[in-house]
């Protein structure tokens, strides 16, 4: 098989495996529930999902849709978040090839599609994750300087010029 399709795969399946924490940080979050413990649960009956039920896209349609303990409907949206997870990242590492660069623009991916679920859900945008995302934003930009090497930004700039002229048009535009 060609190196490319097999790394595209790779990304794809690690896309998935994203979108369930994913799907678990959208639901927490708000909640001000912690995102590593307790595991996975049902969120009608509350029994802990096994690990062999929280296969990104595989358990929803062994399990039919449906919870293993209280055969309540489990929603669709779950894989659907999944499966654009992976695409998402898929896309990206076609955009960008596998390269340094592609970890803050797949973390800057996942933090956006987090964003955006938790928006779209409870009309919020908690500060924790502006904050998360400004801070990983700065130490890549640092390393970006530091390591002339691994330029994240493709500009005759220098990275950090236009980091903050960035910002400062992102603000100027809200």
């Amino acid at each position: 098989m060609d190196a490319l399709l097999i790394r595209g795969i790779f990304v794809f399946l690690y896309g998935l495996v994203v979108g369930s924490f994913i799907n678990v940080g959208a639901y927490r979050i708000p909640k001000k529930q912690s995102i590593a413990f307790p595991n996975s649960f049902c969120p009608n009956c509350k029994h802990p999902i096994k690990f062999y039920d929280n296969i990104p896209l595989v358990s929803y349609f062994l399990l039919r849709c449906k919870c293993r303990d209280c055969s309540e409907p489990i929603s669709i949206r779950y894989p659907v978040v999944e499966l654009i997870s992976g695409l998402l990242f898929l896309t990206t590492y076609l955009f960008i090839g596998l390269q340094w660069k592609i970890i803050p623009a797949l973390l800057l991916v996942s933090l956006l599609l987090l964003v955006f679920l938790i928006d779209l859900d409870h009309r919020i945008i908690p500060n924790g994750l502006i904050i998360f995302g400004l801070i990983t934003g700065a130490i890549f930009m640092l390393t970006s300087f530091v390591f002339k090497g691994f330029p994240i930004l493709e500009t005759s700039f220098h990275p950090v010029v236009a980091s903050i002229g960035g910002g400062i048009a992102g603000s100027v535009a809200l």
